[in-house]
């Protein structure tokens, strides 16, 4: 078992990474351990504190869409719903981690952990009027190499990278699976990832050059500037 202040200090971490990480200026590499310090001591703690601490650091995380909801989609109750929802879900993906890993399977826990989180994404997208929006793998679009894997699965492959690496990460440095199975999965997940990043790689440098070129022109219009036909049609 752990101290008060470190599981506290675990989860502000987690939601720090998680706010600035994601949202609509990300900072791509932080989204990458964002999870890593709850999964840390998720095995370390009971189960209500496990969900708690996956589910808050999640909602304080989420707080960074809040502005923009609020001023453009919804009121306060459904922004709360939009937050805790999601909350909840990963605070239950946290605990799926911590079962599998406290049960001597390293390798288990981490493939559930985002394989768990992204069937949810995929859910959404089906289920919602929303898509792809809240979507974890638009943080992102800034690190070009594994934006490539959209080509081969889609935006979820992102998603399921993002997921899998902390969650890797934290089952190797848990004292609860053997030796072996941790070497088993750094082997596996290392692999994994230098694949993905090697074909991200291999696709921008083998990109043939363009063969026409378009100059084209973009216009924008503030929402209280009218438009010139909204003024041809009052003068008419």
């Amino acid at each position: 078992m752990i101290s008060k202040p470190v599981l506290s200090a675990s989860v502000v971490a987690a939601s720090a990474m998680l706010f600035w990480g994601t949202g609509l200026h990300p900072l791509w590499w932080l989204t990458w351990l964002a999870p890593l310090p709850v999964l840390l001591i998720a095995p370390r703690v009971g189960r209500w504190g496990a969900f708690a601490a996956g589910a808050l650091c999640w909602f304080l995380g989420s707080l960074n869409m809040w502005y923009y909801l609020l001023t453009n989609f919804a009121p306060l109750p459904l922004v709360l719903l939009f937050s805790a929802i999601p909350a909840c879900l990963f605070g239950l993906d946290v605990l799926l981690y911590r079962s599998f890993l406290l049960r001597g399977g390293p390798g288990r826990a981490a493939f559930a952990f985002a394989a768990f989180w992204v069937a949810l994404e995929y859910v959404n997208n089906v289920a919602s009027p929303n898509g792809t929006f809240p979507n974890m793998g638009y943080s992102q679009m800034d690190f070009l190499p594994v934006l490539q894997l959209t080509s081969l699965v889609g935006i979820w492959g992102i998603s399921f990278c993002l997921l899998l690496f902390p969650a890797a990460i934290a089952a190797v440095l848990s004292p609860q699976a053997t030796r072996l199975a941790k070497q088993r999965l750094a082997i596996a997940a290392g692999a994994f990832f230098v694949a993905v990043l090697g074909f991200g790689v291999w696709r921008l440098v083998s990109a043939p050059p363009p063969r026409h070129s378009v100059t084209a022109g973009l216009m924008a219009t503030g929402v209280d500037t009218p438009f010139p036909q909204n003024d041809a049609t009052r003068s008419g």
